[in-house]
């Protein structure tokens, strides 16, 4: 009867530098008792330094959407949402998975939904007319801000395919302008 163990180990070099091992030991047991045993030791260094960039690259991206002051919402070209950045949570007060799987223009202010279909559409046929639009948001709480939103077309990305919605919370610069023009 033979038992087999692999085990990972970190070690250091002559000079300090980390590195990774895969040790693999094979022994022979006969009458209850290791007779026999043999093992090979592979270096995995750079497997497990890519493996080190690859999820500290992710983290980074993760982190930098999550903490955006700027939503960023994924829709298919009809306006089903697909993802929901956790900023959203600060801005329109809910959770990103309330929003999944919803309509995007579900959450426009009746009033601007023409705008923002039209915006829309024509991003998706690639015919963008403006670079972005200024319309009213509907908030968890019923509550109305102005968003400045912008779309871009990555439907074709192979890494993303879908719509890329971006927007923020542009309520305190429009009543600004607003008071500004009354008092004109």
């Amino acid at each position: 009867r033979g038992s087999s163990m692999r085990v990972e180990t970190k070690e250091f070099d002559r000079h300090g530098n980390t590195r990774y091992f895969l040790n693999s030991m094979e022994g022979i047991v006969e009458n209850g008792l290791l007779t026999t045993v043999w093992g090979t030791q592979q270096d995995i260094t750079e497997q497990r330094l890519a493996e080190e960039r690859l999820e500290k690259s992710e983290l980074f991206y993760r982190n930098l959407i999550a903490e955006s002051l700027d939503v960023i919402i994924l829709t298919d070209e009809k306006g089903m949402i697909s993802f929901v950045s956790p900023s959203v949570t600060n801005i329109l007060g809910y959770r990103p998975e309330q929003l999944k799987d919803r309509r995007i223009i579900d959450y426009v202010y009746p009033a601007d939904r023409n705008e923002a279909y039209t915006a829309f559409t024509n991003e998706v046929r690639r015919r963008p007319t403006v670079k972005f639009i200024n319309v009213r948001l509907i908030r968890k709480d019923g509550t109305v801000i102005w968003c400045m939103v912008r779309g871009h077309n990555m439907l074709h990305h192979p890494y993303v395919g879908g719509m890329v919605i971006y927007f923020t919370d542009d309520t305190n610069r429009k009543q600004m302008e607003d008071r500004l023009r009354e008092s004109e």
